[in-house]
């Protein structure tokens, strides 16, 4: 009997965990009777953002619709229309009658708005009024948080621009990655990029905005497995002061870093 209990834990540690970390998949009709496949759409390039809503009273739902939606339609235009914000009723007892009218009445610029979101709620660990979640590439949760202030603007822009950057998701679950770091953070002038690399390969470096906006690159060719220090000058009259990130093609996540005067 022990056993099981052990087994039964371990499969619940490992379920929490994948619900961290990977999106759970649905396919149904939006208020429009539109199909959606969430993971079809995902793996087509889109960024999707989830909005599980209470209504009609939940005053912070709608303040965070309107809050994010400038950072949303920024990022959708940088990135080709890329982008897709769906407001769901947090729970099954909405009707989509319900739904619209509070969207319309709530001035709500969603892609789509659905009315059934009660197994999403409770795979990203409840409800929040409201409970956020932008999902990208491979399915990866960029972003989950229950609840919402103006302060979390800036993060969920960046976990759009993450959603198209990286992610390998339950796909690749075991793929080798490079760990990489930034110095000085601020930067003035040049970056003293610090890299492992798991294996031997060309390099590839970029600088992109908060918007996703590829700014600068820089290639390092024939670069042999373990530690580099490499040097990256940056064009400032490309890039100003502010928030910036750097990636590369060895799979690591984007780093965020600043640039100051």
């Amino acid at each position: 009997m022990k056993k099981i209990y052990l087994i039964i834990a371990a499969l619940f540690i490992a379920y929490t965990a994948e619900a961290q970390t990977t999106g759970q998949n649905w396919t149904k009709n939006d208020c429009n009777s539109n199909p959606h496949n969430l993971f079809a759409e995902l793996d087509s390039g889109y960024v999707v953002i989830l909005e599980y809503v209470m209504i009609p009273n939940c005053q912070y739902c709608v303040i965070a619709s309107h809050t994010m939606q400038p950072t949303i339609s920024r990022l959708k235009a940088a990135h080709n229309n890329m982008v897709k914000y769906y407001a769901i009723g947090y729970t099954n007892a909405y009707t989509c009658t319900q739904m619209k009218s509070w969207a319309t009445s709530q001035n709500i610029l969603a892609t789509a708005v659905f009315d059934q979101g009660a197994s999403d709620v409770s795979y990203y660990g409840g409800m929040g009024m409201p409970t956020i979640v932008v999902l990208g590439k491979g399915h990866r949760v960029t972003y989950k948080k229950q609840g919402f202030s103006a302060d979390d603007t800036a993060a969920i822009g960046t976990a759009i621009v993450d959603g198209f950057n990286w992610g390998t998701g339950i796909k690749n679950p075991g793929m080798p990655k490079s760990s990489i770091s930034v110095s000085p953070n601020p930067v003035q002038a040049d970056i003293n990029l610090q890299i492992n690399l798991p294996a031997s390969q060309n390099l590839n470096v970029t600088i992109f905005d908060v918007f996703g906006k590829e700014l600068m690159q820089m290639n390092f060719d024939n670069l042999g497995a373990g530690e580099h220090s490499l040097n990256m000058p940056v064009d400032r009259t490309l890039i100003s002061s502010g928030i910036y990130f750097i990636r590369t093609n060895a799979g690591n996540t984007p780093v965020k870093f600043f640039v100051s005067n």
